[in-house]
């Protein structure tokens, strides 16, 4: 049995040293060149029939040493368990060395020491009602109300015929074409606004029934030889056609914006919208939906800095500095030393939601991961998803990243319990909701952007999943 010693150096850190005993290893290292004799296929030996002294002479050297390495780490780590000990990052080599004869010829004694920095013990504070926050509303500007009224106006409207003269962007244009010493002909629709820029000046002032000519590749704007052939002039494979064309204007269209009454609302809205004054009630209040989760973001960014603020501790900052450099080449000391306030208030905010978590006994459930992939589904294909195909898209994408174990799921995992941490906390203090105009709302949410960007930018390491201990409940 390895002898283990603990030395407090403070209330932060304290280093273990192992020793482990010559008979002890001896009899380890004789156990496991027995086994490796008797498993080992050695070419010139049957199996299982190869000498215990040609498997020493051979493969000795490395089998010590990781029977050396084995035992240190199984002693260290069934000490942390015994002792309880809550330790920050990994035990690492202390300073402090040892004259070991490290040889299997000879075995003696071994001794080796390690550091620990603990982490401080604190009691949570700052969850009380005394403690008050702002949850913003933000003011819907009124010109997204007209925007939204124009582009539903020509969403729902019709299309008239014109006869030209003074063609507009969204001007919807028919052409007879032929090719000009050629005998590919075709009956092509293009949107003025998709015009090339030289055409739109061409275009801009005819009338139905002109004609004019045109290389068919400089048409549509961004138009390559695959789609002048399949969705412009619709030919087949193999069809040789030049790039001139001639094209004569059979029809124009311009789509009229729904007159602002009853039938465009309901049209528009739903049947309970009848009026100008409802349709501004409803539109205010879907845009308003939208920023729900940006309001949430802020009060989110509030209730952290406030409990990290009220839950001041210190930490064995020269030790953890030692632990970033050690555990990652790449993290020099001029790196740690630039990035290790972010670190640490990273550190201070982890040990922080460890106890809300623990305190309040929160759990995941699979409705809380389901919601963080409902809210991407709908940001990506947009709130024109009816709820049901809004759960089988969320459903397949949560079985398909869960049995990959992917990276995006353990995003979501942790994006899932941040925000339900954080659901808990909220009750714990005075939540206000407080209507502020969209300038001053706009002006927080992106000094808020700003501040998340610059905080992780240039990190010394990677931290650890911030919620790598959640409990997921089904």
């Amino acid at each position: 049995m390895a002898n283990i010693e603990r030395h407090n150096i403070d209330d932060l850190n304290i280093s273990v040293a192992v020793t482990l005993t010559k008979e002890e290893l001896s009899a380890k290292f004789k156990s496991e060149l027995n086994r490796f004799a008797q498993r080992a296929a050695v070419k010139g030996f049957r199996k299982g029939k190869t000498p215990v002294s040609y498997i020493k002479k051979m493969y000795g050297g490395e089998i010590f040493s990781e029977i050396v390495n084995d035992m240190i780490s199984s002693n260290v780590s069934n000490f942390m368990q015994d002792n309880k000990l809550d330790i920050l990052g990994q035990p690492i080599p202390s300073e402090e060395k040892f004259n070991n004869d490290f040889g299997m010829d000879n075995i003696q004694d071994l001794k080796f020491s390690f550091d620990m920095g603990l982490a401080p013990q604190f009691e949570l504070q700052g969850l009380t009602t005394d403690s008050k926050f702002s949850n913003y509303i933000p003011e819907i500007p009124t010109k997204w109300i007209e925007e939204a009224f124009e582009g539903d106006r020509n969403r729902v409207g019709e299309r008239a015929m014109i006869t030209g003269g003074d063609l507009q962007e969204k001007d919807m244009i028919k052409l007879d074409v032929k090719e000009v010493d050629g005998s590919v002909e075709a009956n092509i629709t293009v949107l003025f606004d998709d015009l090339t820029d030289d055409l739109k000046a061409e275009f801009a002032s005819k009338n139905v029934g002109d004609t004019l000519t045109f290389d068919i590749y400089n048409l549509e704007k961004g138009a390559d030889e695959n789609r002048v052939r399949k969705y412009i002039l619709g030919v087949e494979d193999g069809v040789i056609f030049g790039a001139n064309f001639e094209g004569t204007i059979s029809e124009i269209t311009r789509m009229v914006a729904a007159e602002m009454n009853e039938a465009f609302f309901t049209k528009a809205y739903g049947e309970e919208v009848t009026n100008e004054a409802q349709a501004r009630e409803f539109l205010t209040g879907e845009f308003s939906k939208y920023m729900v989760g940006d309001s949430w973001g802020l009060l989110l960014r509030d209730l952290q800095e406030h409990l990290i603020q009220s839950n001041p501790m210190a930490l064995p900052d020269a030790f953890l500095k030692r632990w970033l450099a050690f555990s990652n080449e790449k993290n020099t000391p001029e790196l740690v030393e630039r990035d290790y306030a972010r670190f640490s208030d990273n550190l201070r905010w982890t040990m922080i939601r460890d106890q809300i978590i623990e305190k309040f006994n929160v759990h995941l459930h699979d409705e809380d991961i389901k919601a963080v992939y409902k809210d991407r589904v709908r940001s990506s294909y947009g709130a024109q998803l009816g709820d049901e195909f809004l759960d089988y898209f969320a459903d397949r994408m949560m079985a398909e990243a869960t049995k990959k174990k992917s990276k995006e799921h353990e995003d979501v995992v942790e994006s899932a319990m941040f925000d339900k941490v954080f659901r808990v906390v909220a009750k714990q203090v005075d939540v206000i909701d407080t209507p502020v105009s969209w300038d001053e709302f706009d002006a927080k949410r992106a000094a808020a952007i700003a501040a998340a960007q610059q905080s992780r930018e240039g990190e010394a390491v990677e931290i650890n999943d911030i919620f790598e201990d959640a409990e997921v409940v089904g």
